[in-house]
């Protein structure tokens, strides 16, 4: 994992160079934009470093009584004669009790260019990233003098301006007595008395960058979240149809089911309308078919057929009948016997002439002493 700083060339946020913690501080590679840093990987660390000419920053001590809307309403009441341009173009962001100040169009151009990086990322002000906690601090660095105050606010200096920043904090504060990160010596007659400690990157990017101020934001777009996410074309195709699919097909399926149940219902409604005409709706199917139902007339039809007297059967031994079949029709019944001794066929012959059965078919034979076959005979309705 590497760790990479980010330093713009000046306010426009376009070229840049590019510091890691193996370089000196004299040693990086320049850049024209953020947009050539795609060489960085998912475990790289990359601090972009904003020109403190861009964000301002004001102490603003946080009050947990307070809400917060009211709490953004009152801090932009103390700056609002403070900042050049209006509040509404600008975000404001708080860290550790100290107001950030910069154009909105600025921070959204800086974070649509950085979230096409794969790196871990940091957006922070430039005094922010060389602070040391409780102290004020002064750092030289890339021909600028950074001040960093124990507050958390802060801004950068050139070398020309350097003597007169100077003189006017000491004229408001006569005890500043920051650290130094330079070998210069003008700031050494300045602070005759100060430790002066040898400048070295590594050191600052070694501390806990967590805790820095950081305005870096994903912006969500098509680009950028093909880009984080790989995709090919192929893919994306296939999960923006599986995306429409998810979408759409419970609603089809609604819509289809919408369509079988007003079919169902219409033809419903014309199997009650053949049966009955004065259906106007069809709301209980079941208590509409026991109310037609009911008006259907029960008498007894002359036509009605009645069942053949069969009362003859009863005088033979049903063991020695295979089949009988009974035609309703011709008001015939046809017997197959097997086996029936002579005397209980010549007993059922009797019988039916009696009974009024006339026989018309016999087809019978005597084998073995028994008789077997089949007779038809026609009987009278009771």
């Amino acid at each position: 994992m590497n760790k990479y700083i980010a330093y713009f060339d000046n306010a426009s946020c376009q070229s840049l160079r590019l510091y890691s913690i193996t370089d000196s501080p004299n040693s990086s590679k320049s850049f024209s934009g953020l947009d050539e840093l795609v060489f960085l990987e998912d475990t790289d660390t990359l601090i972009v470093l904003i020109p403190s000419l861009l964000v301002s920053s004001y102490k603003s001590l946080k009050n947990n009584d307070v809400p917060k809307d009211i709490y953004l309403a009152n801090f932009i009441s103390n700056i609002d004669t403070k900042t050049v341009s209006q509040i509404s173009e600008n975000k404001i962001k708080f860290h550790n009790d100290v107001g950030f100040v910069i154009n909105e169009s600025i921070i959204e151009n800086l974070n649509k260019s950085l979230t096409l990086l794969d790196a871990n990322i940091y957006l922070t002000p430039e005094y922010s990233f060389f602070s040391v906690s409780g102290k004020n601090v002064i750092t030289e660095f890339d021909k600028k003098y950074i001040i960093s105050n124990s507050d958390g606010t802060g801004t950068s200096i050139l070398f020309d301006s350097m003597e007169d920043y100077i003189n006017l904090i000491k004229n408001v504060n006569p005890d500043f007595k920051p650290l130094i990160y330079s070998n210069s010596n003008n700031l050494k007659e300045k602070f005759p008395e100060n430790k002066f400690l040898d400048f070295s990157l590594s050191s600052f990017l070694e501390k806990n960058i967590s805790s820095l101020p950081n305005f870096y934001e994903f912006y969500y777009s098509f680009n950028t979240i093909k880009n984080k996410l790989s995709y090919s074309i192929a893919q994306l195709s296939i999960l923006c149809l599986s995306a429409f699919a998810i979408i759409l097909l419970p609603i089809l399926i609604i819509n289809k089911n919408n369509n079988d149940a007003n079919i169902y219902k219409n033809a419903t409604f014309n199997i009650f309308k053949s049966i009955n005409s004065d259906i106007k709706k069809v709301v209980r199917p079941r208590s509409q078919i026991d109310a037609i139902m009911s008006q259907i007339p029960l008498t007894k039809s002359e036509d009605s057929f009645k069942m053949p007297s069969l009362n003859l059967l009863d005088q033979v031994d049903i063991e020695n009948i295979e089949n009988i079949f009974i035609d309703f029709n011709q008001s015939t019944v046809s017997i197959l016997i097997k086996d029936m001794p002579p005397i209980q066929y010549n007993l059922f012959k009797v019988l039916a002439k009696q009974t009024n059965i006339k026989v018309l078919s016999d087809k019978t034979s005597l084998t073995n002493n028994n008789i077997s076959g089949s007779i038809t005979v026609s009987l009278i309705n009771e």
